[in-house]
């Protein structure tokens, strides 16, 4: 039994990374990704650990 709940477990998780992939697409398949870039770093600063993670993730 536990078995199958793992492997449902994983398919779900596997499920919710591709949706969040497609909607992380589509959301910025519509934005400048420079312009969000400078902004970004206008706010948190350049080089700091929250500009280099929504780099990544812009990206």
């Amino acid at each position: 039994r536990r078995s199958v709940q793992d492997a449902e477990n994983q398919q779900i998780e596997f499920n919710l990374k591709d949706h969040f992939r497609k909607l992380k697409k589509e959301l910025l398949r519509g934005i400048d990704k420079e312009a969000l870039k400078a902004r970004i770093e206008k706010i948190f600063g350049n080089g700091c650990d929250m500009t280099i993670a929504l780099d990544e993730l812009i990206n």
